[in-house]
């Protein structure tokens, strides 16, 4: 073919430029024909005993010759996801489905064993980073059913019986979203029991509480790290009603509609996947596409903006101008260029994550607001953002779970930060307890405690000239 089309460009006949084009096309859908263990890929027969072609054969829904650029944008990094996060579930989703086709006499009791045994292949496989999903494959989905059928003949056509790749995504990505749920509530109430035990520790070592970043009442290190705890531990209020929202079996809608004609066991697969129940209504599973993924980031939102506070305590109260706490330094960078520095660039990131997440949170909410019923493209959008959010929420609680029983208090510090201005308001409830008038005693209280700042800095005004002189 190269030889064919130098002689064409030599004489004129074909332009360098689609000589170009023509090598890329070869190129690039010559490759589409691999799987992902390098080997060629059958070629099936289509319905009418006409042959389809590699890259027919490598759609489920049988397209051919898809411009490279619309495959790629239209692909974007589904494949990518699914290969890295979601196949666990939906090879746990695909081998329920085979096992209830074969309860209802669709498959034979030989072919159910069998789906089953191929999926726990392709999960070792997985597990051993030997099985990957391709872009020319689009997603886990068409990979599994390519893998079952290649390997094991007329038996992997049948495992699509029932079923669309809206349920199918639709019930993996259910399993991963109550996965973690679960995980993060888990992390949460982890990580309120190790700060709780370590506020304990501190509760003794006074601290000046901070409203408008300004210096304002006395609490104590113990009490400051407590609220956390409380925080976190109120979380899986939320995260446990996600769970039981999330907690109900799409698989069996097919593609929003059910199946007419072939009545699925969808209690059985419920069952088999542990789903608290079934999803009855078809169309409303394919609605809480994308809005159940809303309602997970939603209850993780909580535990998140708990830690972006926390990192943005914590950037206050290490800065050399109060160092009021400290972390070892396996918790802490440098500079490039200043020696002395030790960098808590863990907050900053952790505080910068906080709007990260939310961005994400938004994000899917943002793509599925103003969509019709039924299931449209745009949600594909929602699953980069959903891994994603969830990824910054467990690590930042697994990260604050090993940091908070190390967080060291400087007590010299603090205790030199105890400052009479802290104490003002207790003077005035003193007034208050003797009989005075809250109002009075406020009045009373504020002209006495500036009347004395004014004094005191009079007095450090002629010692700050003579250092000056």
């Amino acid at each position: 073919l190269f030889s064919e089309l130098q002689a064409l460009h030599s004489s004129g006949s074909l332009s360098y430029t689609s000589c170009v084009c023509v090598c890329a096309s070869v190129v690039f859908f010559g490759s589409r024909g691999s799987d992902p263990r390098g080997r060629q890929r059958p070629i099936a027969k289509r319905c009418g005993g006409a042959t389809a072609t590699k890259e027919e054969m490598a759609k489920l829904w049988g397209g051919s010759g898809l411009h490279p650029l619309v495959e790629a944008y239209t692909v974007g990094e589904d494949y990518r996801i699914d290969s890295e996060f979601m196949l666990p579930y939906d090879i746990k989703a695909s081998s329920a489905h085979a096992r209830m086709l074969a309860k209802i006499g669709v498959l034979t009791q030989a072919e159910g064993e069998t789906l089953v045994k191929a999926l726990q292949e392709i999960l070792e496989l997985w597990k051993a980073g030997k099985f990957t999903v391709d872009r020319s494959q689009e997603d886990g989905h068409t990979a599994i059913e390519q893998y079952i059928t290649e390997k094991y003949g007329e038996v992997g056509k049948k495992i699509h019986t029932g079923r669309s790749r809206n349920d199918q995504s639709l019930t993996m990505i259910r399993l991963y979203a109550l996965d973690q749920l679960r995980e993060v509530d888990t992390l949460c109430k982890e990580l309120s029991r190790v700060a709780d035990a370590h506020a304990k520790t501190l509760e003794h070592i006074p601290m000046p509480g901070y409203t408008h970043m300004q210096r304002a009442m006395p609490t104590s290190v113990g009490k400051w790290l407590n609220a956390f705890s409380s925080g976190w531990k109120d979380s899986s209020h939320g995260l446990e009603a996600a769970v039981k929202t999330l907690d109900q079996n799409p698989l069996g809608s097919a593609a929003g509609f059910g199946i007419n004609g072939l009545t699925l066991d969808r209690a059985e697969t419920a069952k088999l996947l542990d789903f608290a129940k079934v999803q009855e209504n078809p169309m409303y599973c394919g609605l809480s596409r994308g809005m159940f993924e809303n309602v997970a980031l939603q209850a993780m939102s909580l535990p998140m903006v708990l830690a972006s506070r926390f990192a943005a305590d914590m950037m206050m109260f290490t800065q050399q101008e109060s160092s009021f706490l400290r972390l070892p330094d396996d918790f802490v960078t440098g500079s490039s260029i200043m020696p002395q520095k030790k960098n808590y660039d863990m907050f900053e990131i952790m505080r910068a994550n906080g709007k990260v997440f939310g961005s994400l949170q938004v994000q899917i909410q943002e793509t599925i607001v103003g969509l019709g019923s039924g299931y449209h493209r745009d949600l594909q959008c929602t699953k980069k953002a959903f891994v994603e959010a969830c990824g910054l929420c467990t690590s930042t609680l697994k990260l604050l779970i090993e940091a908070v029983p190390k967080l060291q208090a400087r007590e010299g510090n603090l205790k030199a930060a105890m400052t009479e201005d802290l104490y003002v308001t207790d003077e005035v409830y003193k007034r208050v307890a003797a009989g005075t008038a809250f109002r009075e005693a406020y009045a009373a209280a504020k002209a006495e405690f500036f009347k004395r700042q004014a004094a005191k800095e009079q007095a450090e005004e002629p010692a700050a000239k003579r250092a000056k002189a």
